[in-house]
C-alpha cells in the first residue's frame, strides 16, 4: 500500500496505475469554493471525499484534488455510498445527511461497486476529529496530507502544495484506468437511489 510518507513536503511521488496498487482518501476543492480548507471544516460538520484507485480515478470536478490520511477514523464516517449521494453539505443530523440508502460496504467493496457503475464512490466524513489520536487533538479540523495530480501537475497543484508544504502524488492514468469527472446534471442522475 502507498502512503503519503513515500513522498516529503514539495517532493512528488509517482505512482503508475499499471503497476501500483492503491486506495486513497482524496477531497476536492471545488471551483466556486472561496473557503481555505480549515474555513469550510469550521462551517460544515460533514464533507464527502471519495476513494481513489488504480482502477477508478473518478472524482468531483473542482481545482485541486487532495489526499488524507492522518486525522481519519473510522468513526467519523456518516455515510458511504459507490456514487455520488447528494449530502446535504449543511446537515449537522447524520441521519438527515441524504435520502439515498444506509448500505454496508468496505473499501475494498465501495471501490468494486463504483468501478461498475464507472462513478466516484462518497464516503462521508465528520470534519473533525472525533478522538484523541497520535499527534491530533480531539475536534482539530481534518488537513490534507498531500496534493494529487493526474497525470500532470497544474499550476493550482503547484501552488497549493507550495502554499500546504505538502508533498504531490503524482498519478499517471493507465490503459484500463477509468476517470469520470461529473458535471452537475451527471451528478443528479448518478444520485438517484434507483440505480444501485
Amino acid at each position: 500500500m502507498i502512503t503519503f510518507d513515500d513522498a516529503k513536503n514539495g517532493q512528488v511521488k509517482e505512482l503508475n496505475c499499471d503497476k501500483d496498487h492503491f486506495f486513497l482518501l482524496a477531497r476536492v476543492r471545488t471551483n466556486w469554493e472561496n473557503r481555505t480548507i480549515e474555513e469550510t471544516a469550521e462551517a460544515r460538520r460533514y464533507i464527502g471525499f471519495t476513494i481513489l484507485t488504480e482502477k477508478n480515478l473518478s472524482h468531483f470536478p473542482g481545482r485541486v484534488l487532495y489526499g488524507y490520511r492522518s486525522g481519519v477514523d473510522a468513526s467519523m464516517i456518516a455515510h458511504i455510498y459507490p456514487c455520488d449521494s447528494n449530502t446535504d453539505c449543511y446537515e449537522t443530523d447524520p441521519l438527515k445527511l441524504t435520502d439515498t440508502p444506509e448500505i454496508l460496504l468496505d473499501a475494498k467493496d465501495l471501490c468494486k461497486e463504483a468501478l461498475q457503475l464507472k462513478a466516484y464512490s462518497q464516503v462521508t466524513i465528520e470534519t473533525k476529529a472525533t478522538k484523541q489520536q497520535k499527534g491530533i487533538k480531539k475536534g482539530t479540523a481534518l488537513t490534507p496530507d498531500a496534493v494529487i495530480a493526474i497525470d500532470e501537475i497544474s499550476p493550482d497543484d503547484k501552488l497549493a502544495a507550495k502554499e500546504r508544504r505538502l508533498p504531490i502524488v503524482l498519478i499517471h492514468k493507465g490503459q484500463q484506468t477509468v476517470m469520470r469527472v461529473f458535471d452537475a446534471h451527471e451528478r443528479a442522475e448518478l444520485a438517484n437511489p434507483a440505480l444501485i
